[in-house]
């Protein structure tokens, strides 16, 4: 079981809201829907709190959100932060400096992605909710925070450009079936191959954050502290 650092809590931003604000209000997956929320590709130094976007986005002034390390130095780095002023523009200030540095340059590829602040979310059987599409630059994460508790007799799915490149080939990406919650550890799958992923993250019911990564589901039950 994974224990997550304390950059990487929505606690960092939001104190004494570890399962986010519920600004946005109660979500129901009645169709199959695929998840469409602000994202870019980002570049920024440790100890700054200024994140350089690779184009102007949609992101707005409080947005909690997170920034990943999705490829080459230092890929598998992230934290949780909230943007403090420049949404719309190219250049973000966050609540707190980075605690790592983010690379957008060659074969390195970062991207920050706005959290949803839900106060429940309900996947209805047989339904899909689903990530952008990872395009080798930015997409397949599905981020979400949920105040009161995440119920899915539905599936998650993620998929996208392989994780791989250079002419090299691995199996498509993967999906993965929800879950209602509990108390302990969900079933861990079978290797994934491909550039799936997929983030729950401060679910009170569940208590559960799901990762799809490029070559494995990794489920861990964390209750951000």
């Amino acid at each position: 079981m994974a224990v997550l650092n304390s950059w990487q809590k929505i606690t960092r931003v939001l104190p004494g809201m570890p399962f986010g604000s519920g600004v946005d209000g109660a979500l129901t997956i009645s169709s199959n829907t695929t998840q469409s929320v602000a994202n870019a590709s980002c570049s920024g130094s440790s100890g700054s709190a200024t994140l350089t976007l690779g184009a102007a986005s949609t992101f707005s002034n409080n947005d909690v959100v997170m920034i990943h390390q999705t490829r080459g130095t230092n890929v598998g780095q992230w934290e949780i932060n909230r943007i403090s002023s420049g949404g719309g523009t190219t250049t973000l200030t966050l609540s707190k400096n980075l605690q790592y540095t983010y690379t957008d340059s060659g074969a390195s590829q970062a991207q920050i992605v706005k959290i949803p602040m839900y106060t429940s979310i309900t996947a209805n059987s047989s339904r899909t909710w689903s990530s952008s599409t990872w395009n080798a630059n930015v997409g397949g994460f599905l981020l979400c925070a949920a105040r009161t508790g995440i119920t899915f007799t539905g599936n998650f799915n993620s998929s996208g450009t392989d994780g791989v490149e250079d002419g090299q080939t691995s199996a498509a990406g993967g999906s993965g079936k929800g879950f209602s919650g509990g108390s302990g550890v969900a079933p861990h799958a079978a290797k994934l191959l491909g550039s799936s992923r997929i983030e729950l993250l401060a679910t009170r019911r569940a208590r559960t954050a799901i990762r799809y990564r490029c070559t494995e589901l990794v489920s861990q039950c964390s209750m951000p502290a």
